[in-house]
């Protein structure tokens, strides 16, 4: 599902000389004041096929500290290597679920057309979000590996940094089931509203990148993953 860009709203803001950069503040009365409807969460395949979201490459050329290369999607061996790598550590707790996470740190990726894609999707974002393209960037933070039974209960994030302004998970090829994603923005449940995406499940998950980016005030979830793996690439949207 792609929430589209709001043209409207994107040319008041062009016109809006404003500050060189957007501070958090001015992102969240944006969102405040914005219409609900495709403002506070994005998600798409990013193959190339809509002419709203840049490609990324089907193959990263992951390698990983103490693994090496990784093939995508996941094969048994490599799963059960990434669990028991000395990089890797279980998340259980309120929120992640039976997941495996590696830090940004102990990440690489050979293809060298990587980073310059993830950095035009990081643009395509900000306008979704309407804001200025070049006030937005994407800092890797982990990679985040989920089995069957893995999940995420509701739980916002808070980073401890002014900059900070969402999120955003790169999906990497998975084949797998299950395990939407429900995004949540609003006081209550009465007046709020929550958009869910499959981020390709069951289909086309396993051929290419899918991505998901929301605002930090949203509170969010993951489905229990049903059968099969996946990897996603988190990013703070600074």
């Amino acid at each position: 599902m792609d929430l589209g860009i709001l043209d409207a709203r994107l040319s008041e803001a062009e016109e809006d000389e404003g500050p060189e950069n957007s501070t958090r503040n001015d992102i969240t009365a944006a969102l405040a004041s914005a219409t609900l409807a495709g403002s506070f969460c994005t998600s798409h395949k990013a193959d190339g096929t809509s002419n709203l979201t840049p490609a990324l490459p089907s193959q990263a050329g992951l390698c990983i500290t103490s693994i090496g290369d990784v093939p995508l999607p996941l094969v048994p061996q490599h799963e059960k290597r990434i669990k028991s790598s000395k990089v890797s550590q279980l998340l259980n707790d309120e929120c992640w679920q039976n997941t495996w996470s590696i830090d940004a740190s102990k990440l690489t990726s050979k293809n060298p057309s990587w980073e310059v894609s993830v950095g035009n999707l990081a643009k395509s974002v900000a306008y979704k979000f309407v804001i200025r393209p070049n006030d937005l960037r994407a800092d890797m933070n982990m990679l985040l590996y989920m089995e069957a039974g893995s999940r995420v209960d509701w739980c916002i994030d808070d980073e401890d940094s002014d900059e900070f302004v969402g999120v955003m998970y790169i999906q990497l090829p998975s084949a797998f089931t299950g395990g939407e994603a429900n995004i949540f923005f609003g006081q209550n449940e009465d007046e709020g509203v929550t958009e869910t995406f499959d981020l390709g499940a069951g289909g086309e998950a396993q051929f290419a990148c899918h991505y998901l980016a929301h605002f930090a005030d949203c509170e969010y979830s993951f489905e229990p993953i049903l059968t099969g793996s996946r990897m996603l690439i988190r990013y703070s949207l600074m």
